[in-house]
C-alpha cells in the first residue's frame, strides 16, 4: 500500500466517518457475479482485503467486523446490502437472486448503532447506487436498483433530505463513476448518467483511461483510491488531498471498487 502524499490543503468541509463496517472473504468468493471469465485468486484477494482494512485504519476509521458466509460468494462487497444516512440505517432489498440474504448480518452488525429500516418488495436497493452528498441523496436506477427502491427509501429517511433518482447507462452502480469528495466536490466519469444533476458542484473528470479510478472513498482532507492509476492520483493531489492507495484487483474482477468493500458512518 502507498503511504499519503500532500500536495497543499484546503479549507473545504470534508466528509467525516468514524466506523467502517467490513466483512471477511469467503473461501466461495472465485464464485461472486462477474462479467468476465477472469480467475479469481481468493487467497490474494484475502491479501488485499487485509490492506484494504489497514488502509480504512489509516483514514482514522474503527472497523466493524463480520464474518464471511461461504453461501453468499459476494458477500465481502458488503456495502450494498444497506444504506447509512445520519441515524438511520435502511437496510436494502439486492438485485441479484444469489445475493439475498447477505442483508441479514450486515443488518445485526448495525442494529447496536443506528436506528434501522428495511426496503420491502417489490422494491430493489442495493448500496452501491446510493451517493450522499449532503442533504441530497442521488440514487442511481440500475440493473441493481429500482424506482420502488428509490421512493421508499424517501419515505424512510428523516424530514430535509432530497432523494433524486438517476438513470444510470453502461454501469453497475453509480459509485463505479461518481465519488463525493466532500464540499462541493465529486469524482466524475462523464457518460453513464444525465451529468446536469451534479449542476451547482465541482467535479474532477476521470482520465478516459482510467475509468475504474471514479470509485473511490474521501474521508477528510484524504482519499483512497485503487493503486495503477497515475492520472488520476495527481487529479486529486493537485486538488488539495492527500492520496492513500490499495491494491483491489481481486474485487475488480467482480465489478467491485473501493466503496464496495465498506459502509461508512
Amino acid at each position: 500500500m502507498s503511504g499519503p502524499k500532500t500536495r497543499g490543503s484546503t479549507d473545504r468541509k470534508r466528509t467525516r466517518f468514524r466506523f467502517a463496517v467490513v466483512r471477511d472473504v469467503p473461501d466461495t468468493y472465485d464464485e461472486c457475479v462477474r462479467t468476465t471469465n477472469e480467475r479469481v485468486d481468493v487467497e490474494r484477494a484475502r491479501g488485499q482485503h487485509d490492506e484494504y482494512c489497514r488502509g480504512l485504519q489509516e483514514l482514522g476509521l474503527q472497523l466493524i467486523r463480520i464474518s464471511a458466509d461461504d453461501a453468499y460468494p459476494d458477500c465481502v462487497f458488503v456495502e450494498d446490502p444497506a444504506i447509512v444516512v445520519g441515524d438511520r440505517a435502511i437496510v436494502g432489498r439486492l438485485g441479484v437472486r444469489t445475493r439475498e440474504g447477505e442483508e441479514r448480518a450486515v443488518r445485526r452488525a448495525l442494529v447496536p448503532y443506528k436506528r434501522v429500516a428495511d426496503i420491502e418488495p417489490p422494491a430493489r436497493l442495493e448500496g452501491g447506487d446510493v451517493l450522499q452528498i449532503g442533504n441530497r441523496i442521488l440514487v442511481g436506477l440500475s440493473k441493481r436498483t429500482n424506482s420502488a427502491g428509490a421512493a421508499q427509501l424517501r419515505a424512510l429517511l428523516p424530514k430535509g433530505h432530497e432523494v433524486v433518482p438517476i438513470r444510470i447507462r453502461g454501469a453497475l452502480h453509480l459509485k463505479s463513476v461518481c465519488a463525493y469528495l466532500g464540499g462541493d466536490r465529486v469524482l466524475f466519469r462523464p457518460g453513464h448518467f444525465d451529468g446536469r444533476i451534479l449542476g451547482g458542484l465541482e467535479t474532477l473528470v476521470v482520465p478516459e483511461a482510467e475509468p475504474r479510478a471514479a470509485n473511490c472513498l474521501a474521508v477528510g482532507d484524504r482519499v483512497m483510491m485503487p493503486v495503477g492509476y497515475p492520472k488520476t492520483r495527481t487529479l486529486l493531489e493537485d486538488s488539495g488531498f492527500d492520496v492513500v492507495e490499495v491494491s483491489i484487483t481481486e474485487f475488480e474482477k467482480g465489478g467491485g471498487g473501493v466503496s464496495c468493500l465498506s459502509i461508512r458512518f
